[in-house]
């Protein structure tokens, strides 16, 4: 799926705020709701070796938080495809130091 394609779903899909007036807030804890699943996974993979994680359950979370991470741009008003551009630049800056 293109980028294009993936706004356009989250655009769609996008509920907001479903009891009140704060749809950014909804976004970025939900955001961060995911972050911290996908972190639980890592805790289990790095700290509990007995118990599987498997790719798709990575997968999952990370679609999960790719979803809000939308979600919070949308309500920005900001396009992802300006935030990958502004993120490689830094990062580029940064590297060459």
């Amino acid at each position: 799926m293109e980028g294009q394609d993936y706004k356009d779903f989250v655009r769609d899909n996008w509920k907001g705020d479903p009891i009140g007036d704060d749809p950014l807030g909804h976004a970025v804890i939900g955001l961060c709701g995911e972050a911290g699943e996908l972190a639980n996974l890592y805790k289990r993979r790095r700290f509990y070796p007995t118990k599987k994680v498997l790719k798709e359950d990575i997968i999952a979370e990370l679609g999960d938080v790719l979803f809000y991470l939308y979600a919070v741009a949308l309500c920005c008003g900001i396009d992802m495809d300006h935030v990958a551009t502004c993120n490689v630049i830094k990062l580029k800056e940064r590297n060459k130091k």
